[in-house]
């Protein structure tokens, strides 16, 4: 008699799927790197599917990732995968939501970009430990990854630094259906009994084209490689060239200004004066300003 076919991951007790999450972790460089829900561009976005059957002793851990790259045609956005195999997990344990900064800046994150979550008592945090690192998939025949624009640069840096990491939190929302398996998924995930599901493996991706590990084509995303464009020449096409900059037009010195100053009362002076001696006492009284200016602008240029 044949065995029963294995339950999808939705049919499983213990799921959750396309859920908007927010991915934690300690950098390569000590700092701590999220990804998701406007981390670390405002339009970052990621979602989770997560599976766990008990009586299989079988499981899920993956992450879709949107990011605009060159060769996926169009305005589409490319879907990056981030699966954490259960069988390199050391450690899985539900995250207690303390007041801690970091956990803090976790929930106000989801809360304020999942739909889902309305509050703390919304969200689950699973914190995982791994004696291995976690692989990152895109379709097969990927060779090289180009960033359509800084922010999409921005995403594959953060996958880069996720990938060196083996200390991870996972928040997303607490569906109830998870909750209620979390404890028995945390226990077999550290008692090392879980193991993948095989119906989601990576040829079942992209549409049965299959998906292939690239996190070797992430090592030129290393940390600082955006913001040092001598050292690391981003391949972004959204930057505009730099525009010429306009001649100046020359300033006229000083001397030069009063020079000409001085050439047209000069010139004023032998046209008008003989007409200035007709005139009334108010023509005069213009004729002495307009020789005092001209004393003036002489006095000037000679300073």
């Amino acid at each position: 008699m044949a065995s029963p076919t294995p339950p999808s991951s939705d049919d499983l007790p213990g799921s959750i799927k396309n859920a908007s999450s927010l991915l934690q972790w300690r950098s390569d460089v000590g700092d701590v790197g999220r990804l998701g829900c406007a981390f670390p561009t405002q339009a970052c976005r990621v979602f989770s599917h997560i599976g766990f059957d008990d009586s299989q002793q079988t499981g899920l851990f993956r992450i879709s990732v949107p990011v605009a790259l060159k060769n996926a045609g169009d305005n589409r956005k490319s879907v990056l995968y981030i699966y954490i195999d259960p069988e390199h997990i050391s450690h899985l344990q539900r995250l207690p939501l303390d007041d801690g900064e970091t956990t803090q800046l976790g929930v106000s994150a989801l809360v304020s970009h999942a739909r889902e979550c309305t509050s703390p008592d919304d969200i689950i945090a699973l914190q995982f430990l791994l004696k291995q690192h976690v692989t990152i998939v895109g379709v097969k025949g990927t060779v090289s990854l180009t960033p359509k624009s800084k922010a999409a640069g921005k995403i594959l840096e953060s996958l880069r630094s996720l990938s060196l990491a083996t200390n991870i939190t996972v928040y997303l929302p607490n569906n109830g259906t998870l909750s209620r398996h979390v404890d028995g998924l945390c226990a077999s995930a550290t008692r090392g009994s879980l193991t993948a599901l095989q119906r989601h493996t990576f040829d079942t991706l992209y549409g049965g084209a299959g998906g292939v590990d690239i996190g070797n084509l992430l090592a030129r995303f290393g940390h600082g490689s955006i913001q040092n464009p001598e050292t690391h020449p981003p391949p972004y096409d959204d930057l505009s060239p730099t525009a010429e900059p306009k001649p100046s037009l020359p300033r006229k010195r000083k001397s030069d200004l009063c020079n000409c100053l001085l050439r047209s009362c000069v010139s004023f002076r032998r046209q008008h004066f003989h007409l200035l001696c007709r005139a009334n006492n108010l023509v005069v009284c213009c004729v002495v300003l307009f020789h005092s200016a001209y004393k003036l602008c002489t006095r000037t240029c000679a300073e």
